[in-house]
């Protein structure tokens, strides 16, 4: 659901470049054993400065969101766990889950 050309119907499309980069790296993960991998795709670089560029859009609450998300990563640099309650995403820092908790 992920390819490359940036063109699509439905599908979430990049452009060549990046879509390599997501190749080479799901490419090593499986070759190295692992079974499976997600992948985070945010709208843009989810800084405080960007959403406040995009303060009204319709999306705006959605990207505040994911922005929760994308600042955890950039604390730890692994990705967050991610569920869903609410109507919303909860995430969580994937090692600590009683300190890193973003739900707010």
């Amino acid at each position: 659901m992920i390819h490359g050309r940036c063109s699509s119907i439905g599908c979430y499309a990049m452009t060549d470049y990046y879509m390599d980069e997501i190749y080479t790296i799901v490419d090593a993960a499986l070759a190295h054993g692992q079974s499976s991998f997600q992948v985070h795709i945010f709208p843009f670089r989810m800084t405080d400065i960007n959403l406040d560029l995009h303060r009204n859009s319709r999306w705006i609450s959605f990207w505040v969101n994911l922005k929760q998300g994308y600042d955890l990563f950039e604390k730890y640099r692994l990705s967050p766990r991610v569920e869903v309650g609410n109507n919303r995403y909860i995430f969580t820092h994937q090692y600590d889950r009683s300190i890193a908790r973003i739900d707010s």
